[in-house]
C-alpha cells in the first residue's frame, strides 16, 4: 500500500520465499504503486529476514528488553504453521506465553495483530480443547485473558482458508 513506510517479513523457510517469487509473482507485485519496485521484495521499504520469528521477537521484545530501541510495529501478521500440526515448532508458536507477550510488546500504542490460527473446527469435531484443535484453543484463551487485548475478532468458517 502507498502509505506503508516500512515492511518487515520474517520467514524461516528461504525455499518457500524463492518458490513464491518464482511461481506466485502476482502475490508480490507492487508495480501499481507509484515510486515502488515491480516486486515488493525489491522495494526499498521492504526488508526480508530469513530467520525464526519466535526468537526474533522474544530476543528483541521479551521481558528485559528495551522495546523502543528495536522499533515498534503498527501491524504484526502471524501466518505460521497451523496449530493442528503435531510438532514442537507449532506447539511453541501457539502455546508460549513469552512469545505472545513479546508480540504485544512489539506493537505501537495503536498497533494491531492478526494471527492465522489454522482451520476452523466443524460440528463433527470434539470439544475445542481436545484433539487437534487444543493448541488453537489454548492460544485463544491466552489472547482473551491477555491484559493488552483490546478486542478480539474471530472470523472462522469450517470451509474457508486464510
Amino acid at each position: 500500500h502507498n502509505t506503508v513506510k516500512e515492511a518487515k517479513m520474517i520467514e524461516l523457510d528461504e525455499m518457500m520465499v524463492n518458490i513464491a517469487k518464482q511461481y506466485l509473482p502476482k502475490m508480490s507485485n507492487c508495480s501499481d504503486i507509484v515510486d515502488s519496485a515491480d516486486s515488493c521484495f525489491d522495494d526499498p521499504r521492504s526488508q526480508l529476514l530469513l530467520e525464526d520469528a519466535r526468537p526474533y521477537f522474544i530476543d528483541r521484545y521479551g521481558p528485559s528488553k528495551v522495546k523502543e530501541s528495536n522499533g515498534l510495529f503498527d501491524v504484526v501478521v502471524v501466518d505460521a504453521l497451523d496449530p493442528e500440526e503435531d510438532n514442537e515448532v507449532s506447539t511453541k508458536l501457539y502455546t508460549d506465553g513469552d512469545f505472545l507477550n513479546s508480540l504485544y510488546a512489539a506493537l505501537s500504542d495503536e498497533g494491531v495483530m492478526v494471527i492465522q490460527v489454522g482451520t476452523a473446527p466443524n460440528i463433527h469435531d470434539p470439544r475445542a480443547d481436545r484433539g487437534v484443535y487444543a493448541k488453537r484453543e489454548k492460544m485463544f484463551n491466552m489472547l482473551e485473558k491477555h491484559p493488552q487485548t483490546a478486542a478480539m475478532l474471530v472470523y472462522e468458517e469450517a470451509h474457508c482458508g486464510f
